[in-house]
């Protein structure tokens, strides 16, 4: 896709980096990569662990971000997810776009997510 050294270049279809602010959302599928993740029983969030070489780390996700990651099991595209968010928040869709972008561009700078190009 962009090969221009940006960061937001992408392999095989999907992005490294982040998904570009011009790409439309409804052409974007988004997925969870396959990290060990779990539900905390007490407070419903999610808590994602990895292990890395060296060592094990848990990110804990908050509400939002909890809901954003249970909702990619179905592998939405970005514009679907920001619909279901809207509707779960009350919001209108354009409100909270930019905000879900930015969660799955850090989520995707971590390798925690996967967002695929759909033809």
């Amino acid at each position: 896709m962009l090969d221009d050294g940006s960061i937001h270049r992408s392999r095989e279809n999907f992005f490294i980096g982040q998904i570009p602010p011009e790409l439309p959302a409804d052409r974007v599928r988004c997925m969870p990569m396959l990290r060990v993740w779990r539900q905390n029983p007490d407070n419903g969030l999610v808590e994602i662990i990895c292990r890395e070489p060296d060592y094990l780390c848990t990110y804990r996700l908050n509400a939002a971000g909890s809901f954003l990651w249970m909702a990619m099991e179905d592998h939405p595209t970005l514009a679907e997810l920001i619909d279901l968010f809207a509707e779960e928040y009350g919001v209108e869709p354009e409100a909270v776009a930019e905000d879900v972008r930015a969660f799955l561009n850090v989520m995707i700078r971590k390798e925690h997510v996967r967002a695929v190009l759909m033809q």
